[in-house]
């Protein structure tokens, strides 16, 4: 977790909203990889930490949040794109940035 912590105070100040939701979503869920237990704990923290970021609180009716859940292959595919990535000590938050780009346009739109 202070790993956790220092990266994520690190990536605040160095990369952008989605960077940091993007790193938040992937890493919780890694650390602490529990079936039924942690997916919405790392959502509702990355979405936070979203706002956050951005110093707002996002307006619109269909949130990020609940668009993860509809979307739940994209959203799987995305976090194994990054844990092939971090096996092989790498670092690939791309697509996973990409899926939560597109799914905060949606949440815009529905403003």
């Amino acid at each position: 977790m202070e790993d956790f912590f220092n990266e994520l105070g690190k990536l605040w100040t160095s990369g952008d909203a989605l960077d940091v939701a993007s790193f938040v979503l992937w890493r919780v869920n890694w650390i602490h990889p529990f079936k039924n237990g942690n997916g919405r704990t790392a959502r509702a923290f990355a979405y936070a930490c979203l706002c956050a970021r951005l110093g707002v609180i996002l307006p619109g009716r269909t949130t990020v949040i609940d668009q993860i859940m509809r979307s739940r292959p994209a959203y799987e595919a995305a976090i194994r794109a990054a844990d092939q990535a971090a096996v092989q000590g790498q670092r690939n938050l791309a697509p996973m940035k990409q899926y939560l780009n597109g799914l905060l346009q949606i949440q815009m739109a529905s403003i």
